[in-house]
């Protein structure tokens, strides 16, 4: 899988509902972040959970981060060094078929 090009981010960051970020994940790497507030942790970790079955079925995992009140989805590739159209379709799912 190729990196996705500026396009195709600038598209899929103005055509979501969710407020899906591109933020620097380290050393330079690009890649998608969502913050979600949530009423409680086992909140944040069932829609964590949700996200983990997506992952799964797509075969690409993103870095969750459980907290109280908060979950935080960050998706980029480490083979490619960035955000592909897997990121994308992985981030797509999420906000389809996730329950906030």
């Amino acid at each position: 899988m190729t990196l996705a090009t500026q396009h195709q981010l600038n598209h899929f960051l103005q055509a979501t509902p969710s407020a899906w970020q591109l933020v620097e994940i380290s050393d330079g790497m690009s890649g998608l972040q969502l913050q979600l507030k949530t009423r409680n942790f086992a909140a944040s970790m069932a829609i964590a959970n949700q996200c983990a079955e997506l992952a799964e079925q797509l075969n690409h995992h993103p870095r969750l981060t459980v907290e109280w009140g908060k979950l935080t989805v960050d998706i980029w590739s480490h083979e490619e060094g960035g955000v592909t159209g897997l990121c994308l379709q992985l981030a797509e799912a999420i906000d389809q078929q996730i329950d906030r």
